[in-house]
C-alpha cells in the first residue's frame, strides 16, 4: 500500500507530466482540474449512486479524526493546548489562501458546487430559477432565506436527479421529512384536523 508522501510524490510527477491522477494517461486535462473527463464522469456517476455512504464513511472518519484529536486536514497529532480540528500549520497555511481565492473568485465556489454536488452548470441552475419565474417551487415566495440568502437545489438523494429550486425554509422542511412524501401528507392532513377541531371548538 503506497503511503501518503509516495502518493502525493506520484500525482506531482504525473502533474509535471501532464497525466490524469487516477488513470496515468495522457488524456485532456482541464487546467485546474486533476484528473481526464473519462475518470471525472466515472467518479461522478460512482459518487451520485453512492452519495449516502460515502457522506456517511467521510462523517465517520472526521468524526473519529477529531475524537483522537488529529488534524483533520494533515493527519498529525494535535498539540495538547490546541482546540482547533487543525493543527496549527494548517490552519495557517490554508485560512490566508482560502480567504485570497473567496476574494478573487466571489460566487466561484458555489459554481464549483453545482457542478460538483449536482452536476449543473451555473446557466442551467438560473434556467431552472427562470422556469419558477424566481420563486420557490413549493411556497412561491421570492426571497430564498437562510444565513447564506442563496436558493437551494431541491434533488432526489437516490438517483440524483435535480427536481426543482427551493428556498431555505422549504428545503430545510423537506430534509426533517426525510423526502418522504407519506409524511408530508400525515402532517398536512394533522393540520387540517387540528384547524377544524379548534374552529369547531
Amino acid at each position: 500500500m503506497m503511503t501518503k508522501t509516495g502518493e502525493s510524490e506520484r500525482r506531482i510527477r504525473l502533474k509535471l507530466e501532464g497525466k490524469c491522477f487516477n488513470c496515468a494517461a495522457h488524456a485532456p486535462v482541464v487546467p485546474g482540474q486533476t484528473m481526464c473527463k473519462a475518470c471525472r464522469d466515472k467518479y461522478r456517476t460512482y459518487y451520485q449512486n453512492n452519495r449516502d455512504r460515502y457522506r456517511a464513511n467521510a462523517k465517520a472518519a472526521y468524526l473519529r479524526r477529531v475524537a483522537e484529536r488529529i488534524c483533520v486536514c494533515c493527519g498529525e497529532q494535535l498539540p495538547e493546548d490546541h482546540d482547533l480540528k487543525q493543527c496549527p500549520a494548517c490552519t495557517q497555511r490554508h485560512n490566508p489562501k482560502s480567504l485570497n481565492w473567496h476574494r478573487k473568485h466571489p460566487g466561484r465556489d458555489y459554481s464549483n458546487k453545482l457542478k460538483r454536488v449536482y452536476g449543473i452548470s451555473v446557466e442551467l441552475f438560473e434556467s431552472l430559477l427562470a422556469a419558477q419565474h424566481g420563486r420557490c417551487a413549493i411556497c412561491g415566495t421570492g426571497r430564498p432565506g437562510g444565513g447564506h440568502n442563496r436558493w437551494h437545489v431541491d434533488h432526489a438523494h437516490r438517483s440524483g436527479d435535480v427536481r426543482g429550486i427551493l428556498c431555505n425554509n422549504c428545503n430545510v422542511g423537506l430534509g426533517y421529512f426525510r423526502d418522504a412524501a407519506e409524511l408530508l401528507e400525515a402532517a398536512a392532513k394533522y393540520l387540517r384536523q387540528r384547524s377544524e377541531a379548534n374552529y369547531a371548538a
